[in-house]
């Protein structure tokens, strides 16, 4: 009898695969100063699209208590126009086999020196903060955000807004209720600011009810023809997968998996970033998934678990330390409510050579919902959608009949005799964005010319059809 979940997420097995295959530095610039007049001027802008677009249809219950800890703040950088389109001609290079740019990836501090905020610009910015009473303020690697730690009474101070309750769906969450007053100063340098409120992402995954079978690693390795690389001395050696995640885990759970599965016990590292986040059952379960499918297909990679009290802000230390090479994401959002900074982080992470994959979702098209039908109207889920990210939607197989497993498992639990025919999972996410353009690469025979992003870019076993 096989030991391993009965549902697989076909991002985690493909976040193994892309560390089967491998990556390197470049050269730089010092961005100009943009500050043109004091921060403390009294002179004040407001940051629009901050307040979050679920606060239109809550309860407000009122303020919460000044000493409320809002344990990471971000404010983001918005780049030049000038450093913009750099970037995107430096993209496009570094996937051209004829540019001398081709795979030639940045540092964070190369990145800081071309696309960041110049040094006396963030050092003043800094010492800003720390006066107004905010603590752990920490600079990003890159130059592109800076972090703090703060209360609701210095939030109230600092940026005029009020973090007050707010009782959305039957659960309570925080929320900044207008959008922050910055100095005048920082317009058109600020581009966002995070870490206002805790409507943060969802792990995306749903447990089986029944299926024919489970599906073990060696099943991986036949179904999707991975074996030719093990036997070719590819196995992810030499690669790193950053697994993020948003709860504490049990090491001892999965090593049962790397044992009962036939692979040798290779313990993830773990980086666990600013507050305990403690024990949340959704996203420990998806941190389970992650870290045992990625290293059960990259056998020989290196596992590291971002664990912290929020996804993005796992994602976003990931990045800014430039943690691997792959980055795994099994969270998402409405894509409605999509950060531009957010998708500024992954286009940095491409610069710098990792690759994103994000699963497409678990709730069909209802990704506004949380769960079909989707009442809010058909969307997909970011990051997924964002073109700077690898999304990846789930298949069932489609056996017709035809019997595609042995009668007898494997030393490794494996029983599957070839590649099995798939067809789209009923529960799977994916369709048309309504807030990216249509990448370069996303166009040509057999790509609908719908002028926007299409989600997935391919899709992998994730649950049999009678899977909820």
């Amino acid at each position: 009898m096989k030991y391993t979940f009965s549902e697989f997420r076909g991002a985690i097995g493909l976040a193994g695969l892309f560390a089967l295959i491998g990556s390197s530095p470049l050269f730089a610039e010092h961005p100009a100063s943009r500050l043109t007049e004091r921060l403390d001027s009294g002179r004040t802008f407001a940051l629009p699209g901050t307040v979050h677009p679920l606060l239109a249809s809550a309860v407000d219950e009122g303020e919460v208590e000044p000493p409320l800890v809002l344990p990471r703040i971000i404010l983001y950088f918005k780049k030049t126009e000038a450093q913009q389109a750099d970037l995107d001609r430096l993209l496009e290079a570094q996937q051209d086999r004829s540019s001398p740019q081709y795979h030639q990836w940045l540092t964070p501090e190369q990145f800081a020196d071309r696309f960041g905020l110049s040094e006396s610009d963030l050092a003043q910015i800094t010492a800003w903060l720390r006066q107004l009473g905010f603590t752990a303020v920490e600079p990003a690697r890159g130059r592109t955000f800076v972090a703090m730690t703060g209360t609701a009474s210095q939030v109230r101070l600092a940026f005029k807004t009020s973090i007050r309750r707010y009782r959305v769906q039957g659960e309570l969450h925080y929320a900044n209720s207008s959008d922050p007053l910055l100095p005048r100063a920082l317009e058109g340098v600020v581009g966002d600011i995070t870490g206002l409120n805790d409507f943060y992402p969802r792990p995306a995954y749903t447990l089986p009810q029944n299926g024919s079978h489970y599906i073990a690693p060696g099943d991986f390795a036949v179904i999707y023809d991975v074996q030719p690389l093990y036997d070719a001395g590819i196995d992810g050696t030499g690669q790193t997968i950053a697994i993020v995640g948003a709860s504490d885990i049990q090491v001892s759970n999965i090593e049962a998996f790397q044992a009962a599965s036939g692979l040798p016990v290779k313990d993830p590292q773990i980086i666990a970033f600013g507050p305990d986040p403690g024990i949340n059952a959704g996203a420990q379960t998806e941190a389970y998934l992650d870290i045992e499918w990625a290293g059960a297909v990259a056998r020989g990679a290196t596992i590291v678990y971002v664990d912290s009290q929020s996804i993005d802000t796992s994602w976003t230390y990931a990045i800014d330390q430039n943690v691997g090479q792959v980055i795994s994401v099994s969270y998402g959002s409405c894509e409605p409510y999509a950060k531009v900074a957010t998708n500024a982080l992954f286009q940095q992470a491409n610069a710098q050579g990792i690759t994103v994959v994000a699963a497409s979702g678990d709730n069909g098209a209802a990704a506004c919902d949380g769960n079909p039908p989707a009442s809010q109207g058909l969307v997909v889920l970011f990051p997924a959608s964002s073109p700077n990210v690898t999304g990846v939607g789930g298949t069932s197989f489609n056996e017709s009949g035809q019997d595609y497993w042995s009668a007898s498992n494997g030393s490794n639990g494996d029983s599957a005799l070839s590649y099995i025919p798939e067809v789209a999972w009923f529960l799977s996410g994916g369709g048309v964005s309504a807030v990216f353009a249509k990448p370069s690469w996303q166009q040509g025979a057999g790509v609908p010319a719908d002028g926007f992003r299409d989600v997935p870019d391919l899709a992998l076993f994730a649950g049999y059809p009678n899977f909820t």
